[in-house]
């Protein structure tokens, strides 16, 4: 799977969470970071950090939102929301 073809808001929680655990528990690990990148870009590796950062925020404010914490959850919303917006042009697949 390469980053274009990654649509992180279009997926379940479960698969949210299994791509966020591939990565690596903070930052995505450089295995994945050349899958999710193969050009290797300069730059792929934060990226692909990015990524993982966007995952797990995401994986989080689903579960706060299910939980009843909507709330908190739009506050990782915003997190996400920065963290895309950061992410350079080739970066984003969806």
């Amino acid at each position: 799977m390469t980053a274009k073809d990654l649509n992180l808001d279009a997926v379940s929680l479960d698969e949210l969470h299994a791509f966020a655990v591939r990565c690596g528990s903070c930052r995505c690990n450089t295995k994945m970071a050349k899958e999710l990148f193969p050009e290797r870009q300069p730059g792929y590796r934060h990226a692909a950090d990015g990524l993982s950062h966007y995952a797990w925020n995401k994986y989080t404010a689903m579960r706060l939102r299910l939980e009843g914490h909507v709330n908190i959850a739009v506050t990782y919303e915003a997190i996400c929301d920065r963290i895309y917006r950061e992410l350079p042009e080739w970066a984003k697949g969806w």
